[in-house]
């Protein structure tokens, strides 16, 4: 889903903060705009997660390799955030073993891991898989205040986004990304075409992807400065989130799991290499795209019994076996943190778990802050 983000006087100044970022990105004049993600982040350094995050790929620069390189072409907001889930576990580590921590380039078509950490008697390849969970859904509920917000009009407004829907389970039945990118790029449409016409009080309804929800948008106030601009977002009540997927323990039920494919489809490319006694190939699974606000269950004992029952469903019927030795669950960010992971090499357990705690990756997952809805809001990169 590409954005067409404006490119202004400040735009130009939040570049000058950054002397690596400055040297190595380019933008335009203001007046024009330009789809790229981190041309967002510059345009929101009032909030302080995003200069941090622009500060950490700034200070990252060149070891950065190929994971910044994809971060500074990112032209949509859920592959910038996997990206930096690679780039935030690289943070970490170099923290905890300067010069021994690498990203790998990749070469042509061939499979390789993200990072490679070489310690004095074992080497770490480690990929990174960061899935994401009701694709289409959360496409919609990631993008719809973007395109609101950078909407192509010459004034600034406050805008009232209402969503409601009559079912609680709606998430569960969104059609997939592909057409919910269809729909938003006709609301992007419609909407300019709307506010350039619509009188403070006037509201705009439609009805969401393939009539799942109401969206109603009500222009509360008009600007003549066209930077300001304010969204205000009420979501439809919902009963879906990630950690139902593993509440319930029963095989049958489990063994039926999506997280089964998506798993497998990620553990047949085998981009760690083959088993090697000397290496300790680790698939990180991160949690942080999925659909849920609250990372805690993956501390949970049972939840974490089903989430390594349905790895090993995953991992079975891909040769040559095992494709990994262990899928260690994950939470990405400014804190990194790890569960207890899936192992998949059992005559290696004890081995592997000393790996792991060697490399600092068994660091625990913090527990999320109570914040308000607007704090939790401004969260998202």
């Amino acid at each position: 889903m590409h954005v067409p983000y404006p490119i202004t006087e400040e735009t130009l100044l939040a570049l000058e903060r950054y002397p690596w970022l400055r040297a190595n990105y380019s933008v335009g004049k203001p007046g024009t705009t330009d789809a790229r993600e981190v041309t967002r982040l510059l345009l929101n350094t009032h909030y302080p997660h995003i200069a941090r995050v622009l500060g950490l790929i700034d200070r990252i620069g060149d070891k950065g390799g190929n994971v910044i390189a994809q971060i500074l072409k990112a032209n949509d907001g859920m592959n910038l955030s996997r990206f930096l889930g690679e780039l935030y576990l690289f943070s970490y580590l170099e923290s905890c073993f300067n010069g021994t921590v690498k990203v790998v380039e990749p070469i042509g078509t061939g499979v390789s891991p993200d990072i490679i950490v070489a310690l004095t008697d074992f080497e770490a390849a480690i990929e990174v898989f960061s899935p994401s969970d009701l694709f289409g859904f959360q496409v919609f509920d990631r993008y719809l205040s973007s395109i609101v917000r950078y909407v192509p009009v010459t004034f600034g407004f406050l805008i009232n986004v209402d969503v409601k829907s009559d079912n609680l389970y709606h998430p569960l039945s969104f059609p997939e990304y592909k057409e919910v990118y269809s729909w938003l790029d006709v609301l992007s449409s419609n909407l300019a075409a709307w506010l350039r016409k619509a009188s403070v009080g006037e509201t705009m309804r439609l009805a969401g992807p393939r009539n799942l929800l109401q969206v109603s948008l009500t222009l509360e106030r008009r600007d003549d400065d066209p930077n300001l601009r304010t969204v205000l977002i009420g979501g439809a009540t919902r009963s879906t989130d990630t950690s139902l997927y593993f509440e319930r323990s029963e095989h049958e039920i489990l063994s039926k799991s999506p997280w089964i494919p998506k798993i497998r489809e990620k553990l047949a490319k085998q981009q760690a290499g083959l088993s090697d006694a000397g290496r300790l190939r680790i698939l990180a699974l991160n949690f942080t795209l999925t659909d849920t606000a609250d990372f805690s269950f993956l501390k949970e004992a049972t939840t974490l019994r089903n989430l390594h029952y349905i790895v090993h469903i995953a991992a079975q019927g891909i040769t040559p076996y095992p494709p990994y030795d262990v899928v260690l669950p994950c939470v990405l960010g400014f804190d990194c943190g790890f569960a207890q992971p899936a192992i998949l090499t059992p005559d290696r357990r004890d081995t592997d778990l000393d790996r792991l705690a060697r490399l600092r990756m068994s660091k625990p997952i913090m527990d999320v802050p109570t914040v308000s809805t607007d704090e939790a809001e401004n969260l998202l990169i």
